[in-house]
């Protein structure tokens, strides 16, 4: 009898051992990797819903705007008490947005001394080594001198009647209307090029830059331009 009992409590702890570790076996990568997810905390579930809002109120307000522009209503104008307005201007909006500069600049860079006193593999040695640095010099000075976007940094961003200005370096920078040579809106990307004859271009991009497209549509190119540019449809 105690032998039988023996074997009856091998086999249920055989039994149970299998249902512990046999679903495991079983189980995919997937699952696996979703057991170590975790679970997202309130506060970001909080922010990310602030976000979409913020994009949706955006994207609201330069459809609004665009539709009141087209109706030639005048949009409402803010206080923008940091700047000192030009004659006639106001301000209308002001945003926040990504600013980048588009140009290229001279680097300088210092070559590696080449001369070396030893045995002759040790001078050929040297010699193949400090032609590699330099190398690898120059053409890091060549990839930073190209032509690029540059300056890349968050900026508040304030629009008017004559102008778009934003906060860069401690000071205000101006990019008139009348001085742009071309203005290229994706306002489906968040973003705006505008280019002159005298600076370089210059990039916003963000959230809130399709309202300072449609302005600066309307202010470069007028009411047709408004209603017709291909890049503005999607706010119809």
């Amino acid at each position: 009898m105690v032998l039988i009992g023996a074997i009856v409590v091998v086999l249920l702890g055989g039994v149970v051992l299998a249902r512990v570790l046999g679903p495991r076996r079983g189980r995919s990568e997937s699952d696996v990797a979703a057991d170590r997810q975790p679970e997202p905390r309130g506060d970001d579930v909080v922010r990310t819903a602030d976000a979409r809002l913020t994009a949706e109120s955006s994207w609201a307000e330069a459809r609004r705007l665009r539709q009141a522009l087209l109706a030639r209503q005048v949009p409402p104008t803010v206080a923008a008490w940091e700047v000192v307005p030009e004659q006639g201007e106001v301000f209308f909006y002001e945003l926040g947005a990504v600013y980048e500069r588009y140009y290229g600049q001279d680097v300088q860079y210092s070559r590696a001394p080449g001369f070396f006193l030893g045995s002759p593999a040790f001078i050929v040695a040297g010699l193949a080594v400090t032609g590699l640095t330099n190398s690898s010099r120059q053409r890091a000075a060549a990839e930073q001198g190209k032509t690029q976007w540059r300056e890349l940094q968050a900026v508040r961003l304030l629009v008017s009647n004559h102008r778009l200005l934003c906060f860069v370096g401690g000071r205000w920078v101006s990019f008139h209307f009348a001085r742009m040579n071309g203005v290229y809106p994706e306002v489906a990307r968040g973003a705006l090029v505008c280019t002159f004859d005298e600076v370089a271009p210059v990039r916003f991009s963000g959230i809130d830059v399709p309202i300072a497209a449609v302005m600066t549509v309307f202010a470069t190119h007028g009411l047709t331009a408004l209603a017709e540019h291909p890049s503005l449809r999607v706010l119809d």
